[in-house]
Parts: structure tokens; C-alpha cells; sequence
């Protein structure tokens, strides 16, 4: 049985790193579909003269966008140092 099969758990630097590239660009997608999903919402409260529930949804979305933006900003400096 090699080391590799014995502890799975046990990821080589390069591997782990590129799985933790992989994980926070799924992050940041997720992210960036849910706050597009959430500016719907926004929409829908200014075209029903909402401006509260606008001014929430707006402030949902930005942070999602905010936290993607980050997770996407670490992934890209993630791969930089592997390259």
C-alpha cells in the first residue's frame, strides 16, 4: 500500500493548494449567482415603490458580491504562489 492510499488525509502542498484554489472560486461563484439572484428582489421592491425593502436588498447583495470578490481575490493570489 503506498503512503498516498495509507493516509488520504495527508494531501502533498501542490495538491491541497489547488483543491483550495478550486474550493474558494466555488465560493466566490456561489456567491456572485446568489447576489445577482438577490438583486431580483431589489428590483422587484423598486418597481413595487418599496424603497426600504430596495435599500435592504441592495446592501444583501453587495455584501455577497464583497465576500466573492475576496474569496476570488484569494484564490487568484492562491495559484500565484504556486506557479
Amino acid at each position: 500500500m503506498q503512503a498516498d492510499q495509507a493516509f488520504p488525509t495527508l494531501l502533498k502542498p501542490h495538491v491541497a493548494a489547488a483543491r483550495r484554489v478550486g474550493l474558494l472560486r466555488a465560493m466566490a461563484d456561489t456567491l456572485f449567482i446568489e447576489a445577482d439572484r438577490i438583486e431580483g428582489f431589489r428590483r422587484a421592491c423598486a418597481a413595487s415603490s418599496n424603497p426600504d425593502g430596495e435599500a435592504c436588498w441592495k446592501r444583501i447583495a453587495h455584501a455577497y458580491r464583497t465576500e466573492a470578490e475576496a474569496f476570488s481575490k484569494q484564490a487568484d493570489q492562491l495559484k500565484g504562489c504556486r506557479a
